[in-house]
């Protein structure tokens, strides 16, 4: 996860779409202005930024130098969530918190593009697990 607190400009913000998932405060602003120094996004971010937001608009921001406010780059889906300043940084640890589980794990890997051999395998074996056994004893026994 990329939290970005401040703003992403350039190789910021080819670091920034090489997370899975980023989070913003309200007030940041990304961009890939690199034409503005005649070279290009570099180390990925060209293609992650197609992948991201389509191929057309990725060649519209990163060909024009285009600096984006948060809002706008949530909108084109640049970013996932924008916070406010004010709960920025509990927001983005509370959500970083949550996917602290080892279904995560699982979930990136069939996500990422897993067989279907493969996504059957990983929901059996979480389905198997302990924990997925405790979690579902918990929730039955509510309110009893």
């Amino acid at each position: 996860m990329a939290a970005l607190n401040g703003h992403a400009l350039g190789g910021g913000a080819e670091f920034a779409v090489s997370a899975d998932i980023r989070i913003a405060a309200d007030d940041i602003k990304i961009g890939f202005n690199q034409v503005s120094l005649a070279i290009m996004p570099a180390w990925g971010g060209a293609e992650r930024l197609a992948a991201l937001v389509g191929r057309g608009k990725a060649l519209m921001l990163a060909g024009s130098g285009a600096i984006l406010g948060a809002e706008e780059a949530h909108r084109v889906g640049l970013v996932d969530q924008v916070l406010s300043r004010a709960s920025f940084d509990e927001g983005w640890r509370s959500l970083a918190r949550s996917l602290v589980n080892e279904s995560s794990g699982s979930i990136k890997r069939v996500i990422s593009g897993a067989t279907p051999d493969e996504a059957i395998d990983a929901f059996a074996q979480l389905w198997v697990a302990d924990a997925h056994w405790d979690a579902a004893g918990k929730v039955m026994n509510r309110g009893k």
